[in-house]
């Protein structure tokens, strides 16, 4: 740092007292600079010269203050505007990287290395519960209208790569009386909420708590869209997040049978508090947003039936049941199932896309659930399919970067399944 001119130290030393009187000096620091002047302020006995040091120490220790403010005021300075600049930058962009798994550490490693278990030495136990929805085979006479539970277990082994699963022979029948035009008990999803097990009726837009696994009780009646509609939401999916339920629809505007535009009411969701209120939020510009991300642009549509947040990740996940780029029309929807795993970041901004498995045409995801003590990092999902009213569900399981776990493995019974839970 050059305070004062072009002398070395050394130089600065031995210079004649007469040259320090008539010239100004220069040393590389300032530090040093002082040090030398002090030395020749004391070792000199002429008063005149003693002067002339003396103003230069006084000189170089303000300059030397002055610099060093100077240079902590400017630091603190570019630390501000540092801060200011990439401060939301850069929380976007750690964003895209959990969202991408950019930090490949996340997709190493394994939830499952655990321990030094045999890949058949299962490590964990599971049950869950599934919900059925017997579509018009749901009456059971004219003031009755039903639905199954089915009860299973699975067992996952440390190493991931063992999976034994068993059902329950007999299913559990649940009863309900509260139709919308001759129809009623089609029940979609399954959540946890509040310490209840709620489902959703997609046809009366009817929120049940199931008492004991066999026990129906209506909670809330949702209406279709904005809340002001005069039939029931058609709900599909529910997940809560921040202590609050949210319960979806199939995400893609209602059309005919030929793909004619209708409304707009499916792309409406619902938002449940611990009180019971009920607020009606319009997701139209999100589902168009996660559409787009596999390049569907409206006539083309996707339809939501499983999706979760995931408190975890801070993130939420889709597993779309069908998908195309061609307008919507009722029997080619039976063949145009989707098998690609969505996750966006909390405010929708980013949105990544990871295929799963082999395309299969028919068999679309219906539910799906986090499997508990992996970190939401493992997914066990039921698929269903309906071909020429033939219907067929399966259990799969695979983690959050596409990698399959349980092939399709089908669930006893030709019931096509809508929803998943565990119990604890």
């Amino acid at each position: 740092m050059h305070i004062y001119c072009q002398c070395t130290i050394f130089d600065l030393e031995l210079m004649p007292f007469e040259v320090l009187k008539n010239k100004a000096i220069k040393v590389i620091e300032a530090d040093d600079a002082e040090i030398i002047l002090n030395k020749m302020l004391t070792e000199s006995s002429n008063h005149e010269i003693r002067k002339v040091h003396k103003e230069k120490i006084l000189h170089v220790s303000f300059l030397k203050s002055t610099l060093c403010y100077f240079r902590s005021a400017c630091w603190y300075m570019f630390v501000v505007f540092l801060a200011v600049v990439i401060s939301v930058p850069l929380t976007d962009f750690l964003q895209y990287c959990m969202l991408n798994d950019v930090l490949f550490f996340l997709r190493d490693k394994s939830v499952c290395e655990v321990g030094n278990a045999k890949t058949d030495e299962p490590i964990t136990n599971y049950t869950i519960v599934l919900v059925a929805d017997l579509d018009h085979n749901s009456k059971a006479s004219d003031k009755v209208w039903i639905s199954y539970l089915q009860l299973g277990r699975f067992s996952l082994a440390n190493d991931c790569q063992c999976v034994q699963v068993e059902w329950d022979p007999v299913k559990k029948e649940l009863k309900g009386g509260m139709a919308q035009e001759g129809r009623a008990m089609e029940l979609s999803d399954l959540a946890r909420f509040q310490g209840q097990l709620i489902t959703v009726d997609d046809r009366t837009g009817i929120l049940y708590k199931i008492i004991n696994l066999t026990l129906p009780v209506p909670w809330l009646l949702l209406a279709d869209g904005d809340g002001e509609q005069p039939k029931g939401f058609k709900a599909e999916w529910m997940t809560v997040k921040n202590e609050m339920l949210y319960v979806g629809g199939i995400g893609k505007e209602w059309t005919s049978v030929r793909g004619e535009y209708m409304n707009d009411n499916p792309m409406w969701i619902k938002i449940i508090d611990n009180e019971s209120r009920v607020r009606h939020i319009s997701w139209k510009d999100i589902y168009i947003k996660l559409r787009a991300a596999v390049g569907i642009e409206y006539p083309g549509y996707m339809i939501h039936e499983s999706v979760q947040w995931s408190q975890q990740w801070k993130r939420w996940f889709f597993l779309p049941r069908r998908a195309s780029s061609f307008p919507y029309s009722e029997k080619e929807d039976e063949r145009r199932a989707a098998n690609v795993l969505l996750q966006a970041s909390e405010n929708f901004e980013h949105i990544s896309a990871t295929y799963l498995g082999e395309p299969s045409e028919t068999r679309g995801f219906s539910a799906f659930q986090f499997i508990p003590k992996t970190l939401d990092k493992l997914i066990v999902a039921v698929k269903s399919e309906e071909i020429d009213g033939k219907v067929t569900s399966f259990l799969t399981i695979f983690d959050t970067n596409g990698v399959i776990i349980l092939n399709d493995t089908e669930i006893p019974g030709h019931v096509k399944y809508e929803g998943i839970e565990f119990i604890f």
